[in-house]
């Protein structure tokens, strides 16, 4: 059974280690040496810089690959809000819960 996933400073510490080894010394020492398997330990090494910063899901462009996907797109959203406006008319228009 695994160690479970790695948070971002234990990766950050683990791409540190491995930029300021020696040549001579092998990447399996430094993963070994901080409990990773070496197939985790090179995922690491693999990850584009894009998504090495914990907030990747702030850059534009990069997919958010975390928690549950959304059932209705923002689009789909201000479609149906739209609907509702048109179909309810002024009886919504005062509505605290709809934004104008």
């Amino acid at each position: 059974m695994g160690r479970g996933h790695l948070d971002t400073p234990e990766k950050a510490q683990i791409r540190e280690a491995l930029f300021h080894r020696r040549q001579d010394e092998p990447k399996t020492d430094i993963f070994r040496e901080f409990n990773t398997s070496r197939t985790t330990g090179y995922r690491i090494l693999r990850e584009p810089p894009e998504r090495q910063c914990r907030t990747f899901h702030n850059i534009k462009g990069c997919q958010e690959t975390r928690g549950r996907p959304k059932k209705l797109s923002d689009d789909d959203v201000q479609k149906f809000v739209r609907f509702i406006r048109t179909t309810a008319g002024d009886q919504m228009a005062g509505s605290p819960a709809m934004p104008p």
